[in-house]
């Protein structure tokens, strides 16, 4: 029994050695990281797949898309929209390339929010965190 029991301990401690140096490279130099071992798959970008504006006009109950200055392009970060001086409120829309990354819309997490408009100028910021919870 107690042989049996040495053996055993001695497999597991060379399984778990096994697995340490697994992941051990030789003469390289950098900072030592635990990977997250929440997170499984590629690592995502934190692009945006759609970003669409729409208002609606209180007084006449019309709602229309907005086109983005300059066109919707994932590497672009700043958009100017030109909105009517009826419109009373505005959609945004924001969808990630990466389903499991989150979007924040204006500090919300969300996808979409409507916002109420003022008679100054705004600026909605949108943010997209990968699944890493950090990037």
């Amino acid at each position: 029994m107690m042989k049996t029991r040495r053996i055993s301990v001695g497999l597991c401690l060379l399984l778990l050695f096994s697995v340490i140096s697994t992941n051990c490279r030789i003469n390289e130099t950098g900072a030592f990281f635990l990977p997250n071992l929440f997170f499984s798959g590629e690592m995502s970008n934190t692009d945006l797949k759609l970003l669409t504006i729409s208002s609606y006009e209180g007084t006449t109950g019309t709602a229309s898309s907005l086109e983005l200055t300059p066109a919707f392009n994932s590497n672009v970060y700043s958009y100017n929209v030109a909105i009517s001086s009826l419109s009373t409120q505005v959609t945004v829309v924001a969808v990630a390339s990466d389903k499991r990354s989150i979007v924040s819309i204006d500090t919300s997490e969300c996808s979409s929010r409507t916002i109420n408009i003022t008679e100054v100028s705004r600026i909605v910021y949108i943010s997209v965190t990968a699944p890493d919870g950090v990037t």
